[in-house]
């Protein structure tokens, strides 16, 4: 009994943990939807990115393509420029 106490106040640990990271996950996009409503959500390599004119504007990256432990969130040139190349 107490073996299965354990295991279900684990379980909800691990809920609430999943919880706050999706949470998180959508503040970032909330965040770029109100400063910046041009830019239209996408996907880019099969990951969450935002585009103006078609043009990826910023983008997560994976992190084996960039050689880090982490996912990052990356900006284009364009971002900084307002140029759409």
């Amino acid at each position: 009994m107490r073996e299965h106490l354990q295991e279900l106040k684990a379980q909800a640990r691990d809920g609430r943990a999943a919880k706050a990271d999706g949470e998180r996950a959508v503040q970032l996009h909330a965040i770029i939807r109100t400063s910046v409503p041009a830019l239209l959500p996408r996907t880019w390599y099969g990951m969450s990115a935002r585009a103006r004119d078609d043009k990826v504007v910023c983008f997560f990256q994976s992190a084996p393509k960039v050689k880090t432990r982490y996912a990052t969130y990356g900006l284009r040139a364009a971002a900084a420029t307002g140029n759409s190349s």
